[in-house]
């Protein structure tokens, strides 16, 4: 249980962080793993939806917002508004990309937001779901559904022990 133990302080520490972070220096190992991980469909033009456009996408509970825009066919921080965001939380997010979870019932269940530009925010939320995940390298995935995993662990934990220290007797 050390590791729940050392998950839930990383988890506070992380959310209080996520505020007071500059987001760019993290944009830009956002954009260059999605431009290697995403390559094959970027040639493709898969994301060709995005150019001259900016996507936010917002975790939600660690207050990070990452802006991503294409520039000949390549991911790259977005310095406009935003015309359209996906927000959720870290977990719902990890979920989508491991194809553990469905974003469609994540919208439905209102644990995944679309705002803006709505008919871009759809259009990638359905191009991401629609990834091979099998050309991804499995190390990722299997260290995504980790984390995923320990989060949910840690933050079941948490609640577990908030209402037992509201109860008498314990």
């Amino acid at each position: 249980m050390l590791a729940v133990s050392f998950m839930q302080s990383g988890l506070k520490i992380g959310r209080q962080m996520g505020r007071h972070l500059p987001s760019w220096p993290q944009q830009w190992v956002l954009c260059l793993c999605l431009n290697r991980l995403l390559r094959a469909e970027r040639h493709a033009g898969d994301f060709d939806f995005l150019a001259g456009k900016t996507l936010s996408i917002d975790v939600e509970d660690f207050s990070l917002t990452y802006c991503i825009t294409l520039n000949q066919r390549r991911f790259v921080p977005g310095t406009a508004r935003a015309d359209a965001t996906i927000a959720a939380e870290l977990t719902d997010l990890l979920k989508i990309i491991i194809g553990e979870a469905d974003p469609d019932s994540l919208f439905f269940q209102r644990r995944l937001r679309i705002s803006g530009d709505t008919e871009l925010g759809l259009t990638a939320k359905n191009t991401l779901d629609a990834i091979d995940r099998h050309q991804l390298p499995r190390s990722l995935l299997l260290r995504l559904s980790q984390l995923t995993q320990l989060i949910e662990l840690a933050e079941n934990q948490h609640k577990e022990s908030s209402r037992g220290a509201g109860m008498p007797g314990r």
